[in-house]
């Protein structure tokens, strides 16, 4: 439920590319605590990435992983039907835009449960999903909404 489409795909979730990205990196860092002074690219398709398209695919993750954890506490702590569980599970599934999750609100049951201020929070995480995050973060900009 993490993982998601392909670049370039409406899809949610993590975009399989920079799933690729990450493992990548940590296979270098990995590599470079044992030999530090091997330079190893990090590279797609043949073709080397460049560090600062590698810092932003980490930064994203890190928010997305920052999103989750921080939803999934709120869900819980505002929701006392639901379990951390359900609430993690509610949480996967509405930013990566999955469907059913598990637990609570898995196949056989549905979010009837879910308080009115927890569907609001899962109804921003899909936003967040579907949007990504940059879109939804340049709202919050006041350059943004300046007319030009």
């Amino acid at each position: 439920m993490m993982i998601g489409a392909c670049a370039g795909s409406t899809g949610g979730a993590i975009k399989v590319i920079r799933v690729l990205v990450v493992e990548r990196y940590i296979h270098r860092q990995i590599t470079s605590s044992h030999s530090p002074h091997v330079v190893m690219p990090i590279k797609l398709a043949g073709q080397p990435v460049s560090e600062r398209w590698v810092m932003r695919v980490l930064g994203f993750v890190a928010l997305y992983m920052l999103v989750m954890l921080l939803f999934t506490l709120i869900l819980s702590a505002s929701d006392p039907s639901l379990s951390l569980e359900s609430s993690f599970a509610a949480v996967i599934a509405n930013l990566g835009n999955v469907g059913p999750g598990l637990a609570a609100v898995g196949p056989t049951l549905n979010y009837a449960m879910v308080s009115p201020f927890g569907k609001g929070l899962l109804s921003l995480s899909m936003l967040l999903g579907r949007l990504e995050f940059w879109p939804m973060l340049a709202l919050t900009r006041p350059a943004f909404w300046k007319w030009r």
